[in-house]
């Protein structure tokens, strides 16, 4: 009977889609931008060689606040999946 819950236990789990990422966008005067077209480079490189890399776009809220979620863009940059 343990191991029925434990297999229905791993069926319930899911893959996350993505890697949250949440900033405030701030100028040189670190004041935050706000209601600003922003865009965002994320790369992860291996030593010094880029692995994956994306471009988002995203306008920053009324306190300069982006969401992102890194990973979860239909069009990948540089690389399709990690190795």
């Amino acid at each position: 009977a343990v191991f029925v819950f434990y297999a229905a236990d791993l069926a319930a789990q899911t893959v996350p889609q993505g890697i949250n990422y949440q900033t405030i966008v701030r100028n040189s005067n670190s004041q935050p931008l706000v209601n600003q077209n922003v865009t965002m480079l994320f790369s992860i490189k291996d030593n010094n060689s880029i692995v994956y890399q994306e471009r988002q776009v995203s306008t920053t809220s009324s306190i300069g606040l982006v969401n992102f979620v890194i990973g979860n863009i239909q069009t990948k940059s540089i690389a399709e999946s990690f190795q």
